[in-house]
């Protein structure tokens, strides 16, 4: 968990999907072919989104 955000990843093989959750709304989600790439991928997602919240 990141500042309130929960980030999941699911997958098996060549397809990974990862998602990035605030209160069980999802913030941001996405695919890639690599578990390693849907680690940086949700918590690059999870690092702008905390970003732009906290500027407001």
């Amino acid at each position: 968990m990141l500042g309130g955000l929960s980030l999941s990843i699911t997958g098996a093989d060549e397809v990974w999907r990862w998602r990035v959750k605030r209160c069980n709304i999802d913030v941001a989600k996405g695919w890639t072919r690599t578990l390693l790439g849907a680690e940086i991928e949700a918590e690059d997602a999870a690092r702008q989104y905390f970003a732009q919240s906290s500027k407001t």
